[in-house]
């Protein structure tokens, strides 16, 4: 199942952790359309096959969609052509999948993971957030949900595990903040220097399914 098609400059994610090509592994690297189409298989094979939690798999789509957009459209289509591929001829015990997922879970949670979370934690506390945001958590709790971020970037900071670049976890909630309002601003009055109202939406939209199934996971 895809969670998400709906590609994002890198540009409008300057606040998210860095994607990396290295993700891959090494027969992946240098060629786009295999990391991608690496990356995506992991993502819905790892779901299928319950290898991923329902926001690990969302988390990495999503990541993996970033990648793609950032593709020139002749890669982009062989990017895509190549998924279509590695999706029928990946079964749930492909060593290359697996491998990848035990070694990248612990970096899905604290690195690809918090930039989502810490936009919902953000737009929660907008007065008034942007209506799109109001209509994708209707069925959220948000003052639970604010306070199981809060609780989740806690329990890394006590693990000795700081946001990208080095931030304390406050640090990077404002850090975020600032970005959500340049994304509410682009939603609402339309495209600014930071992001288009498209960009904006779809962040918006990403990072409330993300934040959702995470807190839907009774494992988290």
């Amino acid at each position: 199942m895809r969670f998400s098609s709906r590609p994002i400059a890198l540009t409008a994610v300057a606040f998210a952790a860095s994607f990396s090509v290295a993700a891959a592994p090494a027969s992946a690297q240098g060629n786009p359309a295999d990391t991608y189409a690496f990356l995506a298989t992991v993502a819905e094979k790892g779901a299928e096959c319950d290898l991923l939690r329902p926001w690990e798999s969302a988390t990495v789509l999503t990541e993996a969609d970033r990648f793609l957009s950032n593709l020139t459209p002749e890669e982009q289509g062989a990017a895509t052509t190549a998924l279509d591929a590695r999706l029928a001829d990946t079964a749930c015990d492909n060593a290359a999948m697996n491998e990848w997922i035990e070694g990248a879970r612990p970096g899905i949670e604290a690195e690809w993971l918090p930039p989502y979370l810490a936009l919902v934690h953000a737009f929660a506390d907008l007065d008034p957030p942007p209506p799109i945001f109001v209509e994708a958590t209707a069925e959220l709790d948000l003052d639970a949900a604010v306070a199981a971020i809060d609780a989740q970037f806690a329990a890394l900071d006590a693990n000795g595990i700081r946001a990208e670049g080095g931030e304390t976890w406050d640090q990077f909630l404002e850090t975020v903040r600032t970005f959500a309002y340049a994304m509410a601003a682009a939603v609402t009055s339309g495209d600014n220097e930071l992001f288009t109202a498209v960009e904006a939406e779809a962040l918006i939209l990403d990072s409330t399914l993300i934040t959702s199934l995470w807190l839907d996971d009774p494992e988290r």
